[in-house]
């Protein structure tokens, strides 16, 4: 075996390590409702566009049970709100779920630059872990 080999092994063990150990703490604090970070930072701006970047799929499941309970709250029949919760709402969580990573690409990619005006975030909630489950 070639030392170059050993080597490029070596750091990605090092590196997968690295993110191993730094997740359930990241997830921790996103459950929580701690932001990662000062809010209004750089650092706070990167940390919420790698979140973004992670769970923006979670406005899937976020969009399409809020559509369902909507569609329950106005007396839609049970099986046919569950049915449109999944069909529409997913839809409509699909193209929540790009948009959220997209903003989420963009935080990363920008961190240094203050845009929005004092590192704001793109899109509204900043995570997916402080927008709303109920209608």
């Amino acid at each position: 075996m070639h030392p170059r080999p050993q080597r490029v092994w070596v750091w990605g063990l090092v590196i997968g390590v690295g993110i191993i150990v730094s997740a359930p703490p990241a997830a921790q604090a996103a459950m929580s409702g701690v932001t990662f970070g000062k809010s209004g930072t750089m650092s706070g701006k990167v940390m919420r566009g790698l979140l973004n970047v992670a769970t923006g799929v979670l406005e899937i499941p976020r969009q399409a049970w809020v559509y369902a309970l909507q569609e329950r709250q106005q007396g839609t029949n049970p099986l046919t709100a569950l049915i449109d919760g999944m069909v529409l709402g997913g839809l409509k969580g699909a193209f929540s779920a790009l948009g959220r990573m997209g903003s989420g690409a963009y935080d990363v990619l920008t961190f240094p630059i203050d845009y929005p005006k004092g590192f704001g975030a793109l899109y509204n909630p900043e995570t997916v872990f402080e927008a709303p489950w109920a209608p």
